[in-house]
């Protein structure tokens, strides 16, 4: 199963199998794509190894910037600038959208000192902030919302819910 597979369909797959396929690809893979270092970001994150996602979401990142497929001169490639976002947002943060929850399962590498970002689940307005040791999320509005951060399910308020971040 191809990492991007296992990125959007991993509910029910088995941990040591994602790990597994991941290892596989990342071996063999040539990332001639310009949006295989975003999966691969993501899936290195997913699977706990922190470096490799940043090595891959400064990829993704500095893409044009650096002319690193030498066609920059030709147009930027946009869907790897959506790629950067994913990185962070699926990627670090581990957001999966189920049908009935919204999960994340974070991670911060290093050399990233924090970040956050808003997203609109259902109409409501929800903000994340990931630092080295903690998670803060908070909504706007009354609407009663639940977000499962690692294994355990959160209300999520107006005020911060901070969470301990596991390494």
């Amino acid at each position: 199963m191809r990492c991007w597979r296992i990125f959007l369909y991993e509910d029910g797959i088995a941990d040591d199998v994602i790990q597994r396929t991941y290892a596989y690809y990342e071996a063999i893979t040539t990332h001639d794509s310009s949006l295989s270092p975003c999966v691969f970001s993501m899936m290195a994150a997913r699977v706990g190894d922190a470096e490799k996602a940043i090595d891959y979401f400064l990829h993704t990142l500095r893409l044009d910037l650096d002319d690193k497929q030498a066609n920059t001169k030709d147009g930027i490639h946009a869907a790897n600038m959506g790629g950067s976002y994913m990185g962070i947002v699926f990627g670090f943060a581990g957001l999966r959208i189920h049908p009935d929850i919204l999960s994340l399962r974070p991670t911060i590498p290093g050399a990233i000192e924090a970040y956050e970002f808003p997203l609109l689940w259902r109409g409501i307005r929800i903000y994340i902030k990931v630092t080295q040791t903690s998670i803060m999320v908070k909504k706007d509005g009354n609407e009663p919302v639940s977000m499962q951060v690692y294994d355990t399910v959160y209300p999520i308020t107006g005020k911060p819910t901070e969470i301990a971040l596991r390494l």
